[in-house]
């Protein structure tokens, strides 16, 4: 895709919930040159939102890219629990929170980058996700989604057109 300019690369939105792959994953979106990344929503997952969204942010600034790349904050908690053990019913709440010591940790609180002075913007990620993908046209923006899909289910539930785009 070498010699793409940013009218015919794919335009991507990530949704994440960002640990060590949603990490490395991110960069490649960044710094791969390879598609047009429009913005980056987070979601709770492996970790409390303000981690994901913290551990976002840190990548974002730690690729120079925080100026371009916008981090939205999404939902908090899953709209249903799940069948896992350790959901909401069981010995523990999900996703972990901050400093809550588990027998096995997948993914540390935050990530070794240093910390950001970037914040996610005001606007909350569904509603950016629902305006961004409704302004354009049908089939041109792509939803890559690493994480839960809490946000994207909220964006269908409160606009059902936005499936179909």
């Amino acid at each position: 895709m070498e010699g793409m300019d940013d009218m015919t690369k794919p335009k991507i939105i990530m949704d994440v919930d960002t640990g060590t792959d949603d990490a490395v994953a991110l960069t490649l979106a960044m710094l791969g040159g390879e598609v047009d990344l429009l913005g980056v929503t987070t979601v709770n997952g492996n970790l409390e939102l303000k981690l994901t969204t913290d551990n976002t942010l840190r990548v974002v600034d730690f690729c120079g890219k925080g100026e371009e790349i916008k981090v939205y904050s999404g939902c908090e908690y899953p709209l249903v629990s799940t069948l896992s053990p350790t959901s909401a019913q069981s010995l523990r709440p999900i996703p972990k929170r901050e400093g809550v010591k588990v027998p096995f940790i997948m993914h540390a609180d935050h990530l070794p980058l240093p910390e950001t002075s970037l914040k996610a913007q005001e606007k909350r990620a569904v509603v950016w996700l629902i305006e961004t993908v409704m302004a354009s046209q049908p089939g041109t923006v792509t939803i890559v989604a690493l994480g839960p899909l809490t946000n994207i289910a909220a964006a269908m539930r409160a606009e059902p057109a936005f499936a179909s785009r």
